[in-house]
């Protein structure tokens, strides 16, 4: 789509006459990052619909349409979040990887001493080692 001048103002007029209204809409029924979330894809979908969006006093009902599409989504990721986490719950959970794992596991200096030697994940871990 070629975003005109014209077309740049009109967004900009209806996220300045309507963010407000969106945003308390989705903090009213979401959790507040997901409200962020969900309100920042509202405005991203108008942007993408520009041309389609209707104008006048049909454009809040739409983008409350386009919000509550939104709140439904994040509802359905949720609940398919949580359900997941019931699933695996009888699994045995280890602690997130970062990057102090990865340097204390490469640590050994037989790999250090030989650079060339082992898989392409020992190399680069070597690599990080040595960096540091």
């Amino acid at each position: 789509m070629d975003m005109t001048a014209a077309n740049r103002a009109l967004f900009r007029r209806v996220f300045e006459e309507h963010y407000e209204a969106i945003s308390r809409y989705c903090h009213r029924r979401l959790p507040a990052s997901d409200a962020n979330d969900a309100t920042a894809e509202v405005f991203t979908a108008a942007w993408r619909k520009l041309e389609a969006m209707p104008t006048g006093d049909e454009t809040l009902p739409w983008l409350y349409g386009v919000a509550n599409n939104e709140i439904r989504t994040s509802r359905r990721s949720a609940r398919r979040f949580t359900n997941l986490k019931v699933r695996l719950g009888g699994q045995a959970q280890y602690p997130e990887t970062g990057p102090e794992s990865v340097i204390v596991r490469n640590s050994d200096p037989a790999k250090r001493s030989a650079p060339g030697s082992g898989c392409a994940r020992s190399r680069e871990g070597l690599l990080v080692d040595r960096r540091l």
